[in-house]
């Protein structure tokens, strides 16, 4: 029985079947990235547009109108405006707010591949080493044909 060679067959078996269950499991953050979550209110004193206090609770103020919009933005608009006064504001934050938080996209998802290829191959470069390092050990135990 060949023992290195049967132990590099399990650990080429491992090691594929690790790199396909972490390509599974990080495909649907490379597909689509989270970013976390970003309200912004609307000052009016200033004319522009603020990233809400972590502190800040949209459901403790019923003056608050939320407006949802992709990558998890909320637009926070008081409810005393006019509907050309909010028609204005939210065609401004789709111009402004929505395009910057688009363009983080392709950072996070090379973010979450760079993870994913790290998860993926440093266990089973470890494990290698590891069983290499092993082998190499038990290897000086053997007896040595003398030289006749």
């Amino acid at each position: 029985m060949n023992m290195r060679r049967g132990l590099f067959r399990l650990w080429v078996l491992f090691a594929g079947l690790w790199a396909l269950g972490v390509g599974m499991a990080t495909w649907s953050s490379v597909a689509d990235p989270y970013l976390p979550t970003e309200r912004y209110l609307y000052y009016p004193d200033t004319d522009l547009f603020h990233v809400a206090p972590a502190t800040f609770n949209p459901y403790s103020d019923d003056t608050l109108k939320e407006l949802p919009y992709p990558f998890n933005t909320y637009l926070h608009l008081q409810s005393g405006m006019t509907e050309e006064q909010a028609r204005r504001l939210i065609k401004r934050f789709r111009a402004e707010i929505i395009p910057t938080r688009e363009a983080r996209l392709p950072e996070v998802r090379w973010k979450n591949i760079r993870e994913g290829l790290l998860f993926g191959t440093v266990p089973s470069v470890i494990l290698f080493a590891l069983g290499y390092a092993i082998l190499w050990a038990f290897a000086g135990f053997k007896q040595t044909k003398p030289v006749a």
